[in-house]
């Protein structure tokens, strides 16, 4: 009797789910102007770029002691990091996610 009702309930459950039409809204969906390159809000060189801007030096990279007070130990979502302190390179042997 049971696989009966369940029987009868399955079907009409999947005629209704058959009938039922999905909801659309007719509003026309605006798509975003492409505009490639530039920079970021106000980061580049202005609205009056110096003349010999290619003749500027690139920046050269410069070896700065650790800051004691930046490098402590923290915690972050439950999860307990310890910042490198040394200048050693990094070797890790094992499984990388």
């Amino acid at each position: 009797m049971f696989k009966i009702y369940f029987s009868i309930f399955m079907l009409i459950s999947m005629l209704t789910g058959c009938a039922s039409v999905p909801s659309f809204k007719n509003e026309s969906v605006s798509t975003p102007s492409k505009k490639g390159g530039g920079y970021y809000l106000d980061d580049g060189p202005g609205d009056h770029p110096p003349e010999n801007i290619d003749a500027i030096p690139d920046a050269t990279p410069k070896v700065e002691p650790f800051n004691a007070r930046a490098n402590q130990p923290y915690i972050a979502l439950d999860n307990k990091y310890t910042p490198m302190t040394s200048f050693y390179p990094y070797k890790e042997r094992g499984i990388a996610s």
